[in-house]
């Protein structure tokens, strides 16, 4: 029996050995405190938890005094412990020996003594600094992510959704629990062919982020511009589990930035709108020029410029683009037109919305205006001579827009440069008639001679057909003008420049060669058609009643093949002086 005690108190001091030196190498700390609490035992782990070197560094400090932070902490423990016995995993703050904090779980329970009195605690401590330091971490980047003002959104390899953000749902107007499980694709705007998403998730597959401009489509199918990054997130096998997208929209940007670009493109094309409207000479190009670059400036579908005749009281449309009516045959009476106002006070007129208008009624029954529209007066003296008229204001941002105040200043300065080119053109007009014309009889004088008979010889070259040239002369004028004088001279040569021209068609051409001499070119006139018109100016002359009789001679070639303007010419002045020579009052035509 002896022997087998011996071998029971071998066995059980093999196992508290056993179980002490399991205790004193677990990784967590035991402790155990006296009521006050005092340590009164801890094992190793729980000295190097709080970074002590040895256990007797540790027996006898207290745990409120020594070691917590804040030892009211310590008394919210005990607290819970007293009404159930016991705590799991409550979290305290202690201090280590270096004045560094560790945050503990602590597991606790009260240990009674034989009269059911408290007598200390034991209790097992985790070391959870690193974790909770992790979990603040994590806690913190939600926050940022959540609170962040650029949108982002996480999704797995196949691009379904698993995370949005807050800004996400702002800009979208997807709820997180719409959205989540779904495919990015349901924010696809078709504004991007095959192609680019092709590239785009070739790039990302392939382990790399990708910058990039997206267009897409919220869920009320507005669209807006993303500027997005999109970024592979690995696993630690380096195997892509997921997608981050971070993007800002950048939509009011955009359009901020075409504004400026429109804008500078605006003021561009008014610096050089004077220059270019300047330069042009004719009136029909300069309405088609005024109608094209308006509808740029100040980007409408519609403009039209409507000439006003103060006889009829009518406006003539003679440019427009983007009207459903023919505008060479419109004219409408003022009191027709929406232009009334403008043309009676010679004040421009701005409807930004026609819908939002008091006198709506009034304008809608104009079908032509448009939403939005602009019309000003072109004037010249103070007079109205024309107005300009623009609607439907179209941007690439905004295809039904409205004109503003600016637009309307533009378009009034347009106007402005429009009346001076008007009046350019009159005066060019003025100095072009006087180059060309005989300032006494006011017929053509040779410079034109000589440019329109190079044009008829250059057309019948191409189109051949018959070209007659007529070459007369006032029979004894200098004894005319000798006997009643140059005025008398002047006006003889007046009343049969006029005689002629009633004997012409509308597209032979009468000119004042020289002197008293005379020509006139006679397209599509054989020789003998020539001869027969000569004969019928010759007579008319010679009835006709002057202060004396009056006789011309004429002479008439025809043109030839390769013949040049020097040659048709002589060769009518050949037959002009033969006219002479056989005695005056005749007509000779060139053999």
């Amino acid at each position: 029996m002896g022997e087998n005690l011996r071998k029971d108190m071998s066995t059980l001091f093999n196992t508290q050995d056993m179980y002490r030196k399991l205790v004193e190498n677990l990784h967590v700390g035991i402790y155990v405190a006296d009521a006050k609490g005092n340590l009164v035992y801890v094992n190793q782990g729980f000295v190097n938890i709080l970074g002590y070197a040895s256990k007797d560094e540790v027996i006898g400090l207290n745990l409120a005094d020594n070691l917590y932070v804040n030892p009211e902490e310590r008394k919210e423990l005990l607290k819970k412990m007293e009404k159930i016995s016991f705590v799991r995993d409550y979290e305290v703050k202690n201090r280590r020996k270096d004045g560094s904090v560790v945050i503990l779980s602590v597991t606790s329970n009260i240990i009674y003594g034989e009269n059911s009195e408290i007598v200390g605690v034991e209790g097992v401590v985790h070391d959870i600094t690193e974790h909770k330091e992790l979990e603040d971490s994590k806690m913190t980047l939600q926050m940022v992510v959540e609170q962040t003002h650029d949108n982002v959104s996480i999704t797995d390899k196949n691009g379904v959704i698993h995370y949005v953000n807050s800004a996400f749902e702002k800009t979208t107007g997807y709820l997180k629990e719409e959205i989540i499980g779904r495919s990015h694709r349901v924010l696809k705007s078709e504004k991007h062919d095959a192609e680019y998403y092709k590239n785009l998730w070739a790039t990302i597959l392939n382990g790399k982020n990708i910058c990039t401009i997206t267009t897409n489509k919220k869920k009320n199918g507005e669209l807006y511009i993303a500027d997005q990054t999109i970024s592979p997130i690995k696993d630690q096998s380096g195997e892509i589990i997921h997608f981050v997208s971070i993007w800002k929209d950048i939509t009011e940007k955009v359009r901020l930035d075409e504004c400026l670009r429109m804008e500078k493109q605006k003021l561009e094309e008014i610096v050089g709108f004077d220059e270019k409207v300047s330069a042009i000479r004719k009136s029909e190009k300069l309405m088609d020029f005024v109608v094209a670059k308006t509808m740029k400036i100040l980007e409408a579908k519609k403009c039209s410029i409507m000439l006003f005749d103060k006889e009829t009281d009518e406006l003539c449309v003679k440019a427009s683009v983007g009207f459903d009516e023919n505008p060479e045959v419109i004219k409408i009476k003022i009191s027709d037109s929406v232009a009334e106002k403008v043309i009676l006070t010679g004040e421009p007129l701005l409807i930004q919305d026609i819908n939002a208008e008091p006198s709506a009624h009034y304008y809608n029954k104009y079908s032509y205006v448009g939403r939005s529209f602009m019309i000003v007066p072109v004037k010249v003296d103070e007079n109205v001579i024309a107005v300009i008229n623009v609607a439907n204001k179209c941007t690439q941002l905004n295809q039904d827009d409205v004109f503003n105040e600016v637009d309307l200043k533009i378009l009034c300065a347009i106007a402005r440069e429009v009346a001076v080119a008007f009046e350019n053109i009159n005066f060019y007009k003025e100095l072009q008639y006087l180059t060309i014309t005989d300032p006494l009889t006011n017929m053509h004088n040779f410079r034109h001679f000589a440019k329109s008979l190079d044009y008829e010889i250059k057309r019948i070259k191409r189109y051949s057909g018959n070209l007659g040239l007529m070459m007369m002369d006032i029979d004894d004028f200098k004894s005319y003008n000798d006997q009643f004088g140059h005025l008398a001279g002047d006006q003889l040569l007046k009343d049969i420049g006029r005689i002629i021209q009633n004997n012409l068609r509308d597209v032979d051409i009468l000119c004042r060669y020289a002197g008293d001499e005379f020509v006139i070119i006679l397209p599509g006139t054989d020789k003998s058609g020539s001869d027969i018109l000569a004969q019928r100016i010759r007579i008319a002359i010679e009835k006709a009643k002057f202060k004396k009789p009056v006789t011309v001679s004429i002479g008439v070639s025809q043109y030839h093949k390769e013949m040049s303007r020097h040659e048709v010419t002589s060769k009518a002045d050949g037959a002009l002086y033969q006219a002479k020579k056989e005695g005056k009052n005749r007509v000779c035509v060139f053999a």
